[in-house]
């Protein structure tokens, strides 16, 4: 049988020596370190200190927000990352303060918590780079599709196009045709590796024949690993350009209107 007293001590016990509080200088706030990990497996540090609007507020000192929107996911914007984001802290009764996740509570009794929700939060939180592979997808077209409005670029989304074979092909992102420009038609690839070849080189294949007056192109997700090589040589056989996502900047005006 179980020692449940002995398992709670156990537990206690090693809680206790992995938890650290330290207060500032001036004893104006106190920093907690957690024994939970965040996404680079360093330990989650939470600080506490005096509130305005309540006794106590307990915070991530604008961490979980600041290091998403280092790994481009932006929460500032309405989106469906966003929207999944605002039920993590909704879920967990966590204010967005000025981009700090927060809680506020009056009596030291509420702490833990406090302290417990705020950090299974952040948890959840940074599973935004974990998420469904279907979701990670959607979330990525939507960056591109956002980043070309953001940069007055009008775009058609989900247009099928009809191929030799006499069947549809959907492509993710549509620039339309000017005098001087032809129409774009745009993959758009979140894990350009060896697998994920096949489907969008062949659809384009297929299109580019019977769509003399389009020119297609690949939009590849390097952010969280490099785009294969033999993803890029697979695509330049057929002529076909691989634009990566952190480069954008540089590949931008490859799509923009000449009138």
């Amino acid at each position: 049988m179980f020692d449940v007293e002995k398992m709670k001590k156990i537990y206690f016990d090693w809680i206790d020596k992995k938890i650290q509080f330290v207060p500032s200088k001036n004893q104006d706030y106190m920093t907690i370190t957690t024994p939970f990990l965040d996404m680079y497996n360093d330990y989650i540090e939470l600080v506490i200190a005096q509130g305005n609007t309540s006794k106590y507020i307990i915070s991530d000192d604008g961490y979980t927000i600041n290091e998403l929107g280092l790994l481009d996911i932006n929460l500032n914007r309405k989106s469906k990352r966003r929207d999944y984001f605002q039920s993590i802290l909704i879920n967990f009764g966590v204010k967005n303060q000025n981009n700090e996740l927060v809680i506020e509570f009056d009596d030291l009794a509420q702490f833990p918590d406090a302290q417990n929700r705020l950090t299974q939060c952040m948890l959840q939180a940074f599973d935004l780079l974990q998420t469904s592979k279907n979701s990670v997808i959607k979330y990525f077209k939507e960056d591109v599709t956002n980043y070309f409005i953001d940069n007055n670029i009008p775009v058609g989304e989900d247009l099928s196009l009809l191929g030799k074979s006499g069947r549809n092909s959907k492509f993710d992102i549509v620039v339309g045709r000017t005098r001087k420009k032809p129409q774009q038609a745009i993959k758009v690839v979140n894990t350009p590796i060896n697998s994920n070849i096949a489907n969008p080189l062949f659809r384009i294949i297929d299109v580019r024949e019977s769509q003399p007056k389009t020119e297609f192109s690949v939009i590849a997700n390097n952010i969280n690993s490099p785009v294969s090589s033999d993803f890029k040589s697979a695509f330049k056989n057929y002529n076909i350009p691989v634009y990566s996502w952190s480069e954008r900047e540089q590949w931008l005006s490859k799509f923009k209107l000449a009138m």
